[in-house]
């Protein structure tokens, strides 16, 4: 009640001033501190002590100093409410409303409140913040603050087309007073944004109230099970009390509604779900709540650095080595997926599956051949006819593999390619998904289906393996060409290199979220297999980088930048 009691005060004052401003303020003695602080901005130095501007040369063209006089923009103080309101109302998306310069327009409230005359000079400072913050919420709203480009060159996901003219934007916000409707508009919309903005709010919830306290119990706990371990198991699954409507004598008997809450956690954890309290549930149950918050916010600004995948694509999760095919807005089909090592590490990228491979060859990638082709055949001349491997020319021409001298071959100018035959042991399994990307990755089968034991998956080059790719082959042709799935199963039965175009590409998103929320209203967490979380969590922790050189028109900045880190290669 008080910071809301506050903000009133200050939106009455802000009233007063511009209603004084518009009155009294000589129009011309403005226009010409406005003029200052542009000439200021334009030699590359702060307009004023204390004032620090994101986005030069955009202010820069929204002033147009070609004009007679250099016009206030945010002369109506419910426009300057509204910005205000989108500034704190920040804090819900997971950023940092002191970003937006939120303590310095205050400080020009108060100063221009408690003056009897109106000043130009701050007036003039303060219609900068103002549109500073927006143009930088905006950017952060639209597109993300962290840049993806700056610490993660393997990142080619679909972005945000913003296809935003931001002075045309910024004028209708402010001559139609709808500020704070047009900045809200340009975050995502859709329900996994919002769910995990919900997410957000419930853990900040649990926050406040001093977070779950640590779960250490004293012998293993399972259905069936009486113990005072148990009564703390309860208060950390339910820390609300929602799911226990009244007390109840048995708070110490781990019973059958406790047995399916643990495995619900187990399961929105990416553990096994067999409902004992292991080793590893208890790790996650003491991961504290802070710690969650930062991993939700880091996802929440993934999702707005990405283009809404729509209702008809494939998903792929990396920390969640799951594959989902979406249709009609509907998960119709799911499958575990096996992808890559941390040191090979998976690209996050979105393409165009346009053809599908029964029976593919397996070619063998330079850094493979280097690593492990190469001296397998130097060890044991028999290596590639046990494989079904055979060797071609540059022109395709059969070699053979007697006829080289394996020692002395170059590996990194190898003058040949070996390649896999389709068959039973085929590295490629037999069906093989293709799409252009500049990663050379590839979803395919694969005969090691003993893999998919794991819970946790990083065992490729890269690549994208799935368990049961004739079923999505089938379900992705719709009986295209009338290839059902008998009509598949016979296709690979003849072990012939077969490839099919898609007469309906379809789109190919591969996203790293390690946090969302799952359709029972429960935040799913997964292990960030490849530690990109932290790097993230910081960068959006700290201040908007000041720009140094002029900036490009088309696009606000201020975007924070990560560590890079180095490309992995193919499989």
């Amino acid at each position: 009640m008080a910071m809301q009691r506050f903000h009133y005060i200050l939106i009455i004052a802000a009233a007063l001033v511009f209603s004084g401003c518009n009155r009294q303020s000589d129009d011309r003695v403005f226009s010409e501190k406005m003029g200052f602080y542009l000439d200021q901005i334009r030699e590359g130095l702060p307009p004023a002590d204390g004032i620090m501007i994101y986005n030069p040369e955009m202010i820069l063209h929204l002033y147009d100093t070609e004009k007679e006089f250099v016009v206030a923009k945010w002369d109506n103080w419910e426009n300057v409410d509204q910005m205000l309101n989108s500034i704190r109302n920040s804090y819900y998306h997971g950023l940092r409303p002191g970003d937006y310069h939120l303590s310095a327009i205050y400080d020009h409230i108060n100063m221009l409140a408690s003056s009897r005359d109106a000043d130009p000079a701050r007036q003039a400072a303060f219609d900068l913040l103002l549109t500073d913050s927006f143009l930088l919420l905006g950017a952060h709203l639209a597109a993300g603050k962290v840049d993806p480009l700056a610490g993660e060159p393997r990142w080619s996901a679909s972005g945000v087309d913003i296809g935003q003219d931001w002075l045309e934007l910024m004028e209708e916000s402010l001559a139609k007073g709808q500020v704070a409707r047009n900045l809200r508009k340009l975050a995502p919309l859709h329900d996994e944004y919002t769910e995990l903005m919900e997410s957000l709010a419930w853990h900040r919830r649990i926050e406040r109230n001093d977070g779950w306290k640590l779960f250490l119990p004293e012998t293993p706990l399972e259905k069936g099970v009486r113990h005072d371990d148990v009564v703390l198991l309860r208060e950390r699954l339910d820390p609300f009390m929602e799911h226990r409507p009244g007390d109840t004598s048995d708070k110490d008997l781990f019973d059958d509604r406790l047995h399916r809450q643990v495995k619900l956690f187990q399961r929105t954890n990416g553990l096994e779900a067999h409902g004992v309290v292991d080793r590893a549930t208890v790790e996650a149950m003491n991961i504290s709540v802070y710690d969650r918050i930062s991993v939700i916010k880091a996802n929440l600004d993934r999702w707005r650095r990405l283009d809404y995948p729509g209702d008809h694509y494939i998903a792929v999760n990396i920390p969640e080595f799951e594959l989902s095919y979406v249709k009609g807005g509907k998960n119709i089909l799911t499958m575990p997926v096996i992808l890559g090592k941390p040191d090979r590490q998976t690209p996050v990228f979105s393409s165009e599956i346009t053809r599908i491979e029964f029976n593919p060859f397996w070619f063998v990638p330079p850094g493979m051949l280097r690593r492990t082709i190469l001296p397998a055949v130097r060890r044991d001349s028999t290596y590639l006819e046990k494989r079904n491997m055979e060797v071609l020319d540059q022109d395709w021409r059969p070699v053979d593999p007697g006829s080289i001298d394996w020692n002395s071959v170059p590996g990194n100018e190898f003058p040949f390619i070996i390649r896999q035959r389709p068959g039973p042991g085929n590295e490629m399994g037999q069906v093989k998904f293709l799409f252009p990307n500049r990663h050379f990755v590839t979803i395919h089968g694969t005969p090691y289906l003993h893999l998919f034991n794991r819970t946790a998956r990083a065992l490729s080059n890269g690549c994208i393996r799935v368990r049961t790719p004739i079923q999505l082959a089938a379900a992705m042709l719709d009986g295209q060409d009338d290839l059902t799935m008998e009509n598949i199963l016979e296709i690979l039965d003849t072990e012939e290199f077969t490839r099919v175009n898609i007469d309906n590409p379809l789109r190919l998103h591969v996203f790293y979220f390690t946090a969302w929320a799952g359709e029972e209203g429960q935040t799913h967490f997964r292990d960030d297999v490849y530690s990109l979380d932290q790097d993230l969590i910081a960068a959006i922790e700290q201040l908007p980088p000041y720009p140094e050189q002029p900036l490009r028109i088309e696009y606000p900045s201020g975007m924070a930048t990560i560590g890079e880190t180095e490309d992995s290669g193919d499989e």
